[in-house]
């Protein structure tokens, strides 16, 4: 009977413990909102970077316009609908993601390539509340509306639900590639690394978040292109991306592409070395407590 009992014990120390769905949904949830509430200002002057107003503005000129116009609260304006929205996202999208992870790492020897296309899926389920977020966010950021009440009433009055998707489209282009290098390279970096190391030695903080915020840079530049013509078409009013990249060419230059795209590093790479570290390190204080309740 004590050896039986000695058996389950050694069981229920090295069975690896998983966290549950909602417990991953909370964590991603909770990293995200952090993340974007840091870096916000930096994505405010980014969007007047790419917006018609503010095309051809260095950082320090679009800061000095959001201080000038708005005052401090220029540089947090679509706050609260972003984070809001994308905090949910990210619930949706790393729950889904890890739940695609285990399925795949239970029926392929080697997951590794799999990841990415989990994150593309994980992205493609989150888009129904991230994409209405991010068109509420540009749309108050460069002063189309003073609140957010106003813009929903405004998006839905001139164009219904379907406002709140506009650009749509060019989002999943930018965003499936974006988060498939994100947490694709993120995983597999932190696999490689560990690699290198004796056994179950884990990466040190500082690892994790200089890996992120590499990562996060390779994202930003990555898919500047698209952004700029999405961000165009959600606060400018063009009606399609190929009159909206035709108009931008001929107004300035094949350069009018990257507009904002210094800013977008800046603005990306310490967001991704927030947000995944923390999420990291939320989902280990989960299963170091549940490890404990499961022995208590």
């Amino acid at each position: 009977m004590l050896h039986s009992t000695g058996e389950r014990e050694i069981k229920s120390i090295a069975a690896p413990v998983v966290p549950a769905l909602w417990q991953i949904a909370l964590a991603g949830g909770i990293a995200t909102l952090i993340g974007d509430s840091v870096v916000h200002p930096i994505d405010c002057v980014k969007t007047l970077q790419q917006s018609d107003s503010g095309m051809g503005l260095s950082f320090i000129q679009a800061s000095h316009s959001l201080m000038s116009q708005y005052g401090i609260i220029g540089f947090y304006s679509g706050l609260g609908a972003y984070a809001s929205t994308d905090a949910l996202g990210g619930c949706i999208k790393l729950s889904v993601y890890e739940a695609a992870k285990q399925w795949t790492e239970k029926r392929l020897a080697k997951p590794e390539l799999a990841v990415f296309l989990c994150a593309a899926v994980a992205f493609l389920v989150a888009s129904i509340v991230m994409v209405p977020g991010e068109s509420l966010k540009q749309t108050l950021q460069v002063g189309n509306y003073d609140t957010l009440d106003a813009a929903v009433r405004g998006i839905m009055t001139s164009e219904g639900i379907s406002g709140f998707f506009r650009g749509y489209p060019l989002i999943v282009l930018r965003d499936i590639p974006y988060t498939m290098l994100e947490l694709g390279l993120y995983d597999n970096g932190k696999r490689i690394i560990k690699n290198m190391r004796p056994a179950n030695e884990e990466l040190q903080p500082w690892e994790t978040i200089v890996l992120a915020a590499v990562v996060g840079a390779i994202c930003a530049v990555s898919v500047t292109p698209m952004d700029s013509v999405k961000t165009k078409i959600m606060v400018d009013g063009y009606t399609n991306w190929g009159d909206c990249l035709s108009h931008m060419i001929h107004e300035q230059g094949i350069s009018a592409v990257f507009a904002g795209g210094g800013t977008r590093v800046l603005w990306i790479a310490p967001f991704t070395a927030i947000y995944l570290p923390t999420y990291d390190f939320l989902k280990k204080q989960i299963t170091t407590i549940q490890s404990g309740i499961s022995l208590s």
